[in-house]
């Protein structure tokens, strides 16, 4: 395979015409880059198809669609991003990824892309920096979302804002780092997978910046699947597998 510096992840799970929308505009975006890219689609079991992706796959070299049989979880989604999107990519190749839900903010995807390229590790497009902003995303959610982003700048680093955010560009080579420094692999399941994956980069000294998002979960078609029990029960899974230092 030639080179391909840009590399696209997006789990989906029932977004049914919201997938291929978000593929396609992430597409167009995309090519507005001017660099090489791919996109990879993690089907994690949905079980009414994909409003026409596997059709657009077939004639778009570009666009990979990975099916599971039955849902996994999203926590396996991120273990795959650290295997298939990156295996063939150089170490300065950027690994952005995305939600599949059309919520992820496409406006700022150059700054993200343009923040590994400049010298960062890890970019989040972040709802808690100034000029971020949220709309459309209910009181219980955005609760929870700022207990457990407070509990875990307490814990871990003040100075990052979002640790929960789906949305973010990675280094390659700073994942390769992670994953050699995880020989029993990522410990946690569910969406503290994603948070997992922040905090030991940043605990390898990664250097991670924060690029304001306008996040609209209004545009959010399918269900949640957060749920709060076993949210807490994997933070907690989190916190022992990597101790604060206090």
């Amino acid at each position: 395979m030639s080179r391909v510096p840009l590399r696209f992840a997006l789990p989906v799970y029932n977004e049914g015409e919201a997938a291929r929308r978000g593929v396609e505009r992430l597409g167009a975006v995309a090519d507005a880059l001017g660099q090489s890219y791919r996109i990879w689609v993690y089907d994690d079991g949905s079980t009414y198809g994909l409003g026409g992706l596997d059709e657009i796959a077939a004639s778009r070299p570009a666009l990979t669609i990975h099916h599971r049989a039955v849902n996994g979880g999203v926590g396996r989604f991120f273990r795959w991003c650290l295997e298939a999107p990156i295996a063939d990519a150089a170490d300065d190749d950027v690994l952005a990824i995305l939600e599949g839900d059309a919520t992820s903010d496409l406006d700022v995807l150059a700054a993200l892309v343009g923040a590994i390229r400049g010298g960062a590790d890890v970019a989040v497009a972040s709802r808690y920096v100034p000029g971020g902003r949220i709309s459309g995303f209910p009181a219980r959610k955005q609760l929870t979302s700022w207990l457990t982003n407070s509990l875990v700048r307490t814990l871990y680093a003040r100075r990052i804002r979002d640790w929960t955010m789906f949305y973010r560009a990675y280094r390659v080579g700073a994942l390769r780092q992670l994953v050699a420094a995880l020989p029993s692999g990522l410990a946690t399941g569910g969406f503290t997978t994603n948070t997992e994956l922040l905090v030991g980069l940043a605990r390898l000294g990664a250097r991670i910046v924060e690029v304001p998002q306008h996040y609209r979960y209004g545009e959010k078609t399918g269900a949640s699947k957060l749920r709060v029990l076993p949210h807490v029960r994997e933070l907690a899974r989190l916190v022992a597998a990597h101790p604060p230092r206090l």
